[in-house]
């Protein structure tokens, strides 16, 4: 038989390939320990939690701003205003960001973020108190773009109706002033009309302005003379029944100067007990006394030339027509002009005094 020699292998080469092994460990775990410290180091950089800032703005979670906007609510914005407006800003845009070298510094960092180009915020970061798995510092939102208030509103009423902002009755501590009507005096114990001004502010977007009398008539802007300034005056609801009404009013009235139809005819117009009451009964027309040939005595041209409507019960208005007398021998033609108060009663709307203007 044929003798086989045995290969032996030395113990160098053992020796060799169990350090290679032992080295291709080590080396393995030296990389996932390094990429692990990387991820680490990745992760508590400040521009991670921008990123996670605005993937929730972008899947609609606009509370979560609205919490680092430090808002504290006023009696015509909340977390409902507030977010309506985040929507409107953030909403279906391309949002990017950029880091503001010009506002950071060692322990904040400020990030402008962008939609679509043009920039639209900024969050603001500072150094937490946490640290990562391996020591490294950690940030957190400090703070966002706060909500721009819009400044102040001025805006004058009618006293005695009420005024709302976005539907929210306006308290009565936002009332600056109240102004009397000079030109409409007290008559029977009847104050002469106001008007009330507020001056407004905590709002956020711009507010729509409404008022209503207290018994609910809707009342619209009718004077703005900026973007700040407002005076609302009520409907001229009466308006075309105030227009027939004086016209018979003053028809009768040029027939009694003209003595040719009693006072009282006139005097249904007038309210009862007031100072004017007084003139009419004792009116007496020195003027037909040197002019006996009146035949007769019309109304023309009647127009209103200014309508106020105070209140319910207040009315002004400036009229103007023309009084026709026919005499015997020829007719004359004498333009008038009257400032009419007006009050209302039980018994209807009266004159409550009349003047020449």
């Amino acid at each position: 038989m044929l003798n086989r020699k045995k290969t032996k292998i030395s113990a160098f080469w053992l020796f060799y390939l169990g350090f290679i092994m032992i080295l291709c460990v080590i080396c393995i775990f030296g990389l996932l320990f390094t990429n692990s410290v990387l991820e680490d180091f990745e992760s508590s950089q400040p521009y991670k939690v921008v990123e996670n800032y605005l993937k929730k703005i972008e899947n609609g979670e606009y509370s979560y701003p609205f919490v680092y906007s430090k808002f504290v609510q006023t009696d015509f914005a909340g977390s409902e205003e507030c977010i309506s407006v985040l929507r409107q800003r953030y909403e279906n845009k391309d949002l990017t960001f950029l880091e503001s070298s010009s506002h950071s510094g060692v322990d904040t960092v400020r990030y402008n973020i962008y939609g679509n180009g043009e920039r639209l915020g900024y969050v603001i970061l500072s150094i937490s108190d946490k640290k990562t798995k391996y020591g490294f510092k950690t940030w957190k939102i400090e703070s966002c773009e706060p909500f721009d208030f819009l400044g102040k509103y001025t805006v004058t009423i009618p006293n005695g109706y009420i005024l709302y902002a976005d539907g929210i009755s306006v308290d009565e501590k936002y009332i600056i002033r109240t102004e009397t009507v000079s030109e409409y005096p007290e008559i029977n114990g009847i104050e002469s009309p106001k008007y009330i001004t507020y001056e407004i502010d905590g709002f956020i977007k711009e507010p729509i302005f409404t008022v209503t009398s207290i018994l609910g008539e809707p009342y619209t802007q009718v004077f703005r003379d900026d973007q700040k300034s407002l005076i609302f005056s009520r409907k001229e609801i009466n308006y075309r029944y105030m227009c027939d009404f004086l016209r018979r009013a003053m028809n009768e009235y040029i027939h009694v100067i003209s003595l040719e139809k009693e006072m009282n005819n006139y005097l249904q117009y007038v309210l009862e007990g007031s100072e004017y009451a007084k003139v009419v009964e004792n009116f007496n027309s020195s003027w037909t006394m040197y002019n006996p040939e009146i035949l007769n005595s019309g109304l023309e041209n009647f127009e209103i030339l200014r309508y106020e409507e105070y209140t319910d019960t207040q009315i002004l208005a400036e009229i103007s027509f023309d009084y026709v007398v026919e005499l015997q021998y020829s007719t004359e033609t004498y333009h008038s002009n009257y400032k009419i108060i007006l009050i209302k009663t039980e018994n209807g709307w009266k004159i409550a005094n009349m003047e020449n203007i």
